[in-house]
This record gives C-alpha cells, structure tokens and sequence, in this order.
C-alpha cells in the first residue's frame, strides 16, 4: 500500500462521525483494521462508543429540558433510545473481538 494509501485507510479507521448508524461500514473496518493489522478492532470501538456516549449525553441534557416542546421532545427521545441501542451493540461487538483476540492469543501457545 502506499504511503497515501495508508494515510487514507488510517484516516478512515480514525473516523468516529456516525451522521446515522451505518452498521455495516462499522463492522467492515474492524474486520479491515484485523485483518491487515492496521489496528486494533477493541481500540476501534472504545473510540466509537465514546463518540456515542458524548452524543448520548448531549441528547439527554437537550430532552430533560423544561422548555422543549413536548413533540421536540419525543423526537429527543428516540434519538436517546437509539442511541442507548448502538451503545449496546459497540459492548457486543467488543465482546466478540476481545473474544477473538484471547483466542488468537491461546492458539498461539
């Protein structure tokens, strides 16, 4: 790969920005990132989840607001819900690498 190349692939994997949940791209960099041990999947989804949990705390703050309209504030819980349900998905995918790792590492002994 090029030196470019890497800079990109490592950019990338950096990204933490989820616009809307794209599951899939998700997954695919932590198999990327394993398989070519450009990094390691867990750091991936400690630095995604905290990402969520600071989204997380920015929804909840904005939906125990007095002042929103109780429609605004349907739509803040959702967004509160949803992101609660990534959350729990980020611990399942650390599970299954952590998983992994210790069973790459034993196989290796």
């Amino acid at each position: 790969m090029t030196p470019a190349g890497q800079q990109r692939v490592a950019a990338w994997l950096a990204e933490v920005h989820w616009p809307r949940p794209d599951l899939t791209e998700f997954h695919l960099k932590l198999v990327a990132a394993a398989a070519a041990r450009l990094a390691d999947p867990v750091d991936l989804v400690d630095a995604q989840r905290r990402e969520v949990l600071r989204r997380l705390r920015d929804a909840q703050r904005a939906a125990l607001d007095r002042a929103v309209d109780p429609v605004v504030g349907l739509l803040l819980e959702g967004v509160v819900l949803r992101l609660r349900a990534d959350l729990e998905w980020l611990e399942a995918c650390e599970r299954t690498w952590t998983g992994r790792d210790q069973a790459g590492q034993e196989a290796k002994r």
